[in-house]
């Protein structure tokens, strides 16, 4: 008598017991995909195979008949069962999909709970523009010192909680290097912290920092800071008027003679004609004029004069003004030209 042709095998996916491993193990009867479960799983007590909805294989030929139905079974031991949220612990489809997405929605919300209470990391420097002016007194205003005589702006990172003493002896030593420049030593001169036109902010020392000065202005680049520098001409002329006392009028009088008037001898009438009369009383009377060049006021600040002229359109601007230009695109504010270049102008 022949025997039965043998069963064809089929790939089925084994799981544990909460879905968090499986193997695809071949069988073609129950007992081969029992005992190849309980080798691949390493169990070595009794186990179950059950379908998803928990029904339990224990019969060879519903096995053999669920062949063609069933791809997904699961590997259960003793007193071991299904703990993954599968269609016999759901009420429908739809309650499992709006499950899932709440549990999504709450995880969205607990990460961005978690962002929001971290604090942002705070930026505690600045990059600063700091430059140097020296107050003329020719024309009685601060002017920038450029880069070649030991001026121009330097570019420095300062602390936010800078104070205004941190920054005067910063700005000294920058431009005084070892108490020295090419204008002199740094104690001939008043020093003070201002702005680019030459504007103090002594007033605002006592409470003063870098942040605020910031905050205040609505700086969205570098802030611009100068040291204004002015020569200490008046106290030293105080003091050497104070050492030196003038004499008594009587004192002086008496130690020298009296200084006699010389005689001028007249012009004889013979020679005076009355042409010559006339001549001589309209130039005695009529005064002499002295024009003296005006030197424009610069159309950007409206306070200083213009003594600066953009290379190759000409227009003009004072020196401050005109370094800002420079630092800003190097576009002239009259015609919108891009200048290659300043220069010095002298009237």
């Amino acid at each position: 008598m022949a025997s039965d042709p043998p069963c064809p095998q089929k790939p089925y996916k084994v799981w544990n017991f909460d879905k968090t491993e499986g193997r695809i193990i071949a069988a073609s009867k129950l007992e081969e995909l029992q005992l190849k479960a309980k080798t691949k799983f390493d169990i070595s007590t009794n186990i179950k195979l059950v379908l998803e909805d928990g029904c339990i294989i224990d019969d060879e030929e519903a096995f053999q008949m669920l062949q063609g139905s069933i791809s997904e079974v699961f590997c259960l031991k003793e007193g071991e069962s299904l703990s993954f949220a599968g269609p016999s612990s759901q009420s429908s489809p739809s309650a499992g999909n709006t499950s899932h997405l709440l549990h999504l929605v709450q995880r969205i919300r607990n990460k961005q709970t978690s962002l929001h209470s971290q604090p942002k990391r705070r930026k505690s420097t600045i990059n600063l523009n700091f430059g140097w002016m020296v107050f003329d007194e020719t024309s009685s205003k601060f002017c920038q010192i450029r880069s070649p005589r030991g001026g121009g702006t330097r570019i420095m990172e300062m602390r936010l909680n800078s104070t205004y003493d941190v920054l005067l002896e910063i700005g000294k030593s920058t431009f005084f290097p070892n108490g020295v420049s090419h204008l002199g030593i740094v104690e001939e001169y008043n020093h003070e912290v201002g702005d680019f036109c030459g504007k103090a902010i002594t007033a605002q020392a006592e409470n003063f920092t870098l942040e605020n000065y910031v905050l205040n202005l609505k700086m969205t680049t570098k802030p611009r800071l100068y040291l204004l520098s002015k020569k200490k001409v008046q106290e030293q002329e105080e003091e050497s008027n104070e050492s030196w006392e003038l004499p008594d009028i009587p004192e002086i009088i008496s130690n020298h003679p009296t200084l006699e008037e010389p005689d001028i001898p007249a012009i004889p009438d013979h020679l005076l004609t009355e042409q010559a009369s006339g001549d001589m009383a309209q130039a005695i009377a009529s005064p002499v004029t002295i024009r003296m060049p005006q030197m424009p006021t610069c159309t950007v600040c409206t306070e200083r004069f213009s003594d600066t002229f953009f290379i190759p359109c000409g227009h003009i601007a004072c020196t401050v003004c005109a370094a800002e230009l420079e630092d800003r695109g190097q576009q002239c504010h009259i015609c919108r030209g891009i200048f290659t270049s300043s220069s010095k102008l002298y009237f």
